[in-house]
């Protein structure tokens, strides 16, 4: 063979092999593309941490299975960080867990976007969410058919405890799964609950409720403002909101929320301390069911320094009471509230034999400061009574072992107006026991636990599969070679 057929030999075995190379390497890229985008698309990656974080439930999968209108799902960043927010939430972790909701349903869209590369998003959802602007990282849920969005922020996602040392709220735990799951079916449901909040009487206006009317949206429920002009303007389906009236009621107006509550209504009742007690009708209202407002303001006697908030001892820090309504806070941990200026409520023990009544919340050793004497000091006086007082209460009255009216008095409206007390304290959970114990519609709350933040000290039983058969393969490696070398020991 010359030369030349030599070289042209060893030339097409060299671009042949060189194909057959870059069409390896294209195989392995469209390969570990195609796996990547089927990982991506169906959510086929595992999740071996602690606490299997981007897992959902059995509850997440029935939920998204039965939705039958298209959900929009947008996940919106601020800045370039790891973090979503100001928080210990990693973004990358909140993407995979959005990426396993759009697997898990066709009905489901997924989006990312930069508020900063794309400010106009700023403003899309204004209407929807009864805020003017987006100014923070947030997913927000958007269902088309029903014009509904809910946005969800980290401190939706976080769950915190009050830690004593550090005089400040730590994170615990992640309930990221439960905040989108009830934020997807608040979006798609048909009807929505609302919450009546009565006007008419002087009670707080709406510059007033805006921060509490916020938080009942983001709690899945529609604020709407109601007065007595008749008794059919009063939805006994939905509960009814009284925040600090001025002026009473007339005698009609009195006879429609007794059939309000006759029909299985539901009425929470605000006081303020700077708001007049002496109303007849309301009075005469809540006493049919065994509750009534004190005069004068709860001041705390400084010997119990944990019922009191950074030396105001008018701002209360009340202690939650162990009744069925209370019982999840509880065990959560989620019981420190504050309550500013607040009225006693008392609990009469002569009501009907039908009334059911119990303390929600309870103050330290105090005095109830009425200024009977003429004198504005806050100062113990002679005459002050002394005691445990309870500063919020629940009463309902039974009719055959059913439910007729419920009726929920708190001793302090400011606790539910002021922004800063959502923002350090558990005041949000607080809110939306509230309602539900009032037994009227509610939104959906799913039973989808809350994912542990702190990692629990490892023992054998704590630990994965994995972990096992990490351990167990060398092992394993280290007896076959025993059971092939022992035999050639002597060769």
């Amino acid at each position: 063979m010359s030369k030349s057929s030599q070289f042209r030999k060893k030339r097409s075995i060299a671009v042949t092999a060189a194909v057959l190379m870059i069409v390896a390497v294209l195989l392995f890229i469209g390969c570990n593309w195609l796996a990547t985008a089927l990982e991506t698309r169906y959510a086929l990656s595992s999740d071996l941490s602690f606490n299997a974080l981007t897992l959902q439930s059995a509850v997440t999968k029935d939920a998204l299975k039965a939705l039958a209108q298209p959900i929009d799902l947008y996940l919106l960043t601020t800045a370039t960080a790891d973090m979503f927010g100001d928080s210990v939430l990693l973004r990358s972790d909140l993407r995979t867990i959005l990426e396993r909701y759009r697997s898990l349903s066709p009905m489901i869209d997924l989006q990312e976007e930069s508020l900063l590369r794309t400010p106009i998003w700023a403003k899309r959802f204004s209407e929807q969410l009864n805020t003017e602007t987006i100014t923070q990282d947030c997913v927000v849920i958007y269902c088309e058919d029903t014009n509904r969005a809910r946005m969800l922020t980290a401190e939706d996602f976080l769950r915190r405890q009050y830690d004593l040392d550090s005089g400040s709220l730590v994170v615990t735990g992640y309930a990221i799964e439960k905040a989108l799951t009830e934020a997807i079916v608040y979006v798609s449901s048909a009807e929505t609950p609302t919450v009546q909040i009565l006007t008419g009487h002087g009670e707080l206006d709406a510059s007033e409720t805006q921060v509490l009317e916020e938080h009942l949206a983001d709690a899945g429920y529609q604020p709407i403002w109601v007065s007595l002009h008749d008794e059919a303007g009063l939805d006994k389906e939905q509960p009814l909101l009284v925040m600090c009236p001025r002026f009473d009621l007339t005698e009609t107006e009195l006879d429609w929320l007794r059939n309000y509550l006759n029909a299985g209504g539901g009425l929470m009742y605000m006081a303020s301390y700077n708001c007049p007690v002496d109303l007849p009708r309301f009075n005469k209202l809540l006493g049919e069911f065994g509750l009534s407002v004190c005069p004068g303001i709860v001041v705390a006697t400084g010997t119990d320094q944990t019922s009191y908030y950074n030396e105001s001892t008018v701002t209360l820090l009340p202690y939650m009471q162990a009744v069925p309504e209370t019982y999840e806070l509880l065990s959560n941990s989620q019981d420190i509230l504050l309550m500013p200026g607040s009225r006693a409520v008392e609990i009469s023990e002569e009501r009907d034999t039908d009334i059911y009544a119990e303390s929600l919340l309870k103050s330290g050793e105090a005095y109830l400061r009425t200024f009977e004497d003429g004198t504005e000091s806050l100062d113990r006086q002679e005459g002050d009574v002394t005691g445990y007082f309870n500063l919020a209460a629940l009463a309902r009255r039974y009719d055959d072992e059913k439910a007729r009216g419920t009726v929920i008095v708190i001793g302090s409206a400011s606790m539910f107006t002021e922004a800063w007390i959502y923002e350090n304290t558990y005041q949000d959970a607080f809110l939306r026991m509230l309602f539900r114990a009032l037994g009227t519609k509610t939104p959906a709350s799913l039973d989808i636990s809350t994912k542990s933040a702190v990692r629990s000290g490892l023992c054998l039983g704590s630990l994965s599969w994995a972990v096992w058969v990490s351990a167990l393969l060398p092992l394993l490696v280290l007896i076959l070679a025993l059971v092939i070398l022992l035999p050639r020991r002597h060769l």
